[in-house]
């Protein structure tokens, strides 16, 4: 029989799982049971034929398939909550996950895992803008020159932030230096050259840029709050945690300095820190009778609270 003769067969294993792969990928919708089931089942199907054909030949090469297989289960990750819906819930999902030997690292079966965390981003995103809008009205400390400033120093902060956000250090380093031009004692833009020139490479040229910045500030505490708040812009949360412990090592009793650094620890995840800083933070602006950044530091603790997050270990925050 000539080869145009011949039946095509699966030959291999390996072609066995490219099957199971084309046949993941056609499953465009997930908007029917079956179809949820059916993309759900074929991906564990195709991981475990190749976990499968790995063992069984060591030196077989399934680097393309892996990355199929990858790419399928980012889909499927990145659409969690339609896949959960189509199966009819979470308890469905649930349900159908327990029919197999799902392992913890089975990224296709933590669609549960996923939904939680895309939710509680959002609370956090949500806790962050209330408290941005919270503070432009309640808080006193925070309208001080570096957050209200006149408007050549607004301008120049708010160019070099479209600039920074776009990526284009330079630009933004340009924009800083524009404003200086206008406003050259301005502690604000002075520090965002200090930073921008770090992320830059040039230690020498912000060692000099923080130090002009320092000599228009009133003291060190209010050098390293102003800084710590120009940090959280850049996303720099480990220097925010640095400079608000630089005003807690000179000031112990800082409510302000506690209030920054808990916004350091919740751009670094650690909402329980968050927490208790948060908490310490309006224990000291009480005792001292700053009522605004009192009554922020309450608001921003219950926001916390309304995200989910319990504290289990460690101290627990004041109610």
């Amino acid at each position: 029989m000539g080869k145009l003769q011949q039946q095509v067969t699966v030959l291999s294993g390996a072609d066995e799982l490219r099957l199971r792969i084309d046949h993941a990928e056609k499953i465009l919708r997930f908007d029917t049971p079956d179809a949820a089931r059916d993309l759900l089942a074929t991906l564990h199907e195709a991981h475990r034929m190749a976990d499968q054909l790995e063992r069984d030949s060591p030196g077989i090469d399934l680097r393309p398939e892996r990355a199929r297989l990858s790419g399928l289960d980012d889909r499927a990750l990145r659409n969690a909550k339609s896949l959960v819906k189509a199966l009819g819930g979470m308890a469905a999902f649930e349900q159908f996950r327990k029919q197999f030997d799902a392992q913890p690292d089975d990224l296709w079966w933590q669609l549960d895992a996923k939904i939680a965390l895309d939710r509680r981003r959002l609370l956090q995103r949500l806790v962050t803008m209330g408290v941005v809008l919270a503070a432009l009205g309640v808080i006193v400390f925070l309208a001080r020159d570096f957050l209200f400033p006149y408007n050549p120093v607004s301008d120049a902060v708010s160019n070099a932030g479209v600039k920074l956000d776009a990526g284009d250090l330079p630009a933004a380093l340009a924009e800083v230096e524009a404003g200086l031009l206008v406003a050259p004692d301005s502690m604000e833009l002075l520090a965002w050259k200090g930073i921008l020139l770090r992320l830059m490479g040039d230690e020498q040229g912000s060692a000099q840029a923080f130090d002009a910045s320092r000599q228009y500030a009133r003291d060190e505490v209010e050098f390293y709050l102003m800084r710590g708040q120009a940090y959280i812009r850049f996303g720099r949360y480990d220097d925010v945690i640095a400079d608000a412990d630089a005003v807690l090592a000179i000031a112990p009793n800082s409510a302000e300095a506690y209030y920054l650094r808990a916004t350091g620890y919740e751009g670094k995840g650690n909402i329980y820190q968050a927490m208790l800083d948060v908490d310490q933070s309006a224990q000291l602006a009480q005792a001292a009778g700053n009522d605004a950044l009192y009554a922020l530091a309450r608001y921003r603790y219950a926001m916390l609270m309304q995200a989910g997050i319990v504290p289990t270990a460690g101290p627990t925050p004041t109610p």
